[in-house]
C-alpha cells in the first residue's frame, strides 16, 4: 500500500537505530515548518537521525531539509510523482467517508536554505522529478552498492549551496545539474555520461566543478563553471559527446587526466576540422 504524511512542523526519526521507519510502495510527505528527517552535523557519512525507508517512489516538500535513507537491499529508489493518497475514515455512528489528498506531489523541494541529502544503501537512485534544494541547502544523492546507478532524469538544482552526486556504478545525466555560487562533485565507480541530444549542463554559476569516473570514461554535454574552476578524472577516457562543435568546458581553470584512454579524440580523416 501507500503513505502519505503531513505535519505542521516537521517528521522525524523517534529511533534514532537505523530501523526501518516506512515501509510502502509510494510515499509522499509535507512538513510545512519543519524537517523531514534530520542530521547530526558531524562530517559522517552515517546518520541516524535520517528517515529510513523501504519504498519504491518517494515525493516529499519541507521547510528546513529532508535526509532519507533507502535501506532496501538491491531495490532501487524513484524520487518521482506520488498520486493523492485516499483513506477510509470511521466515524462513531458507523459511517465511512473517503479523506485524500489534495493533489499529486512531486519530486523533492524545500524553502528556507533546506538541505536535501538522499541515500540509497544498496540500490539504484532515479530521479524522476526535480530536486530542487532553496538558498544555500545542499544537495546530496548517492547510490550505495555494487552496480548501481544515479540516473537523473529531471533537474537537480540547490539555489547557491553545493550539489554531491555519487554513484557505485554510473551517473547517467539526462537533465541539468545546477547551483549559483556552490560546488558541484559528481563521482562514478564507472562512467558519467550527459546526454548531449537534449542537452544537458553541469552548471555551478562560479563555484568549482570536479568528476570523477573512477573506472569509465567521462563523456560531456556542457561543464560550466563560469568564473570558477574545472577538474576531470577519468580511469579510461574524456570525450565529447555530442560532437556538434558546441563548448563542453567553460571554466578559468581546467585540469583533465584520462589515465588510460584519451581527452577528446580524432574523426580519422585528413580534414582540419
Amino acid at each position: 500500500g501507500d503513505v502519505t504524511m503531513l505535519a505542521g512542523t516537521s517528521i522525524v526519526d523517534n529511533d534514532a537505530i537505523g530501523t526501518v521507519n516506512v515501509q510502502a510502495t509510494n510515499l509522499r510527505m509535507v512538513a510545512t515548518a519543519g524537517l523531514i528527517g534530520n542530521a547530526g552535523n558531524t562530517t559522517s557519512d552515517t546518520n541516524d537521525l535520517a528517515l529510513d525507508l523501504e519504498v519504491d517512489t518517494v515525493a516529499a516538500s519541507a521547510d528546513d531539509g529532508i535526509y532519507l535513507h533507502e535501506t532496501t537491499t538491491g531495490a532501487a529508489l524513484e524520487i518521482g510523482t506520488v498520486a493523492a493518497i485516499d483513506v477510509t475514515q470511521v466515524h462513531f455512528d458507523s459511517g465511512t467517508t473517503t479523506v485524500s489528498d489534495t493533489a499529486a506531489l512531486s519530486g523533492l523541494t524545500t524553502a528556507t536554505d533546506g538541505p536535501i541529502k538522499v541515500v540509497a544503501s544498496d540500490g539504484t537512485l532515479t530521479v524522476s522529478n526535480a530536486v530542487s534544494a532553496h538558498g544555500t541547502g545542499d544537495v546530496l544523492l548517492d547510490a550505495q552498492g555494487t552496480d548501481h546507478d544515479v540516473v537523473i532524469d529531471a533537474a537537480v538544482t540547490s539555489g547557491s549551496g553545493n550539489v554531491t552526486i555519487t554513484a557505485a556504478d554510473d551517473v547517467d545525466q539526462d537533465a541539468n545539474v545546477s547551483t549559483v555560487g556552490g560546488d558541484i562533485l559528481i563521482t562514478a565507480g564507472g562512467d558519467i555520461d550527459m546526454d548531449a541530444s537534449v542537452p544537458t549542463s553541469t552548471s555551478s554559476g562560479d563555484g568549482n566543478i570536479r568528476l570523477v569516473a573512477t573506472a569509465g570514461n567521462i563523456g560531456l554535454s556542457l561543464v560550466n563553471a563560469g568564473s570558477g574552476d574545472v577538474t576531470m578524472l577519468a580511469g579510461t577516457s574524456i570525450v565529447d559527446n555530442d560532437a556538434i562543435g558546441t563548448v563542453n568546458v567553460q571554466a578559468t581553470n581546467l585540469r583533465m587526466v584520462a589515465t588510460a584512454g584519451l581527452i577528446g579524440n580524432a574523426g580519422n580523416t585528413t580534414s582540419d576540422t
